[in-house]
């Protein structure tokens, strides 16, 4: 990787772009992109929890509220995107990853966005305050 695809965001991660992520025009079809995001999503809370329990909703405590995405240029089949994240605002119930994804092939950045995320009380339905435990190991990830 080069300073130009190191990116600004403190938690890095690698997947690669599998041959079913292309769509007819050989470049990696918009919707794949926010499974790449969640890829990520996953793998950070594998990282600050030191693993997770199988349990989904002890794991991950929250739902996606809104997110955005800016596509800035293709992801081809046989590449691999670096997912740079962070976590650009830390509310009371809600939190705000921010994310930069690179083609590792091409050295260029292909797309940004945000995904907001609430945690939820799955057994009521409803917006609960982020668990100090989350709130002081999301610290490390904070950009601003």
């Amino acid at each position: 990787m080069t300073a130009a695809t190191e990116g600004r965001l403190p938690f890095r991660c690698v997947l690669e772009v599998r041959f079913g992520d292309a769509d007819a025009l050989g470049h990696v079809n918009n919707v794949i992109y926010y499974r790449y995001l969640e890829q990520a999503r996953v793998r950070f809370m594998q990282t600050i929890r030191g693993g997770l329990t199988g349990n989904a909703m002890a794991d991950f405590p929250y739902v996606v509220a809104h997110s955005e995405l800016d596509f800035l240029a293709p992801l081809h089949y046989d590449d691999h995107c670096l997912v740079t994240m962070g976590i650009s605002r830390l509310g009371h119930t809600s939190f705000t990853f921010c994310y930069e994804l690179f083609s590792v092939g091409t050295q260029t950045m292909v797309a940004r966005g945000t995904v907001v995320m609430v945690v939820v009380d799955h057994q009521i339905g409803r917006p609960q305050p982020i668990p100090d435990e989350l709130r002081q190991a999301y610290q490390p990830y904070l950009t601003n």
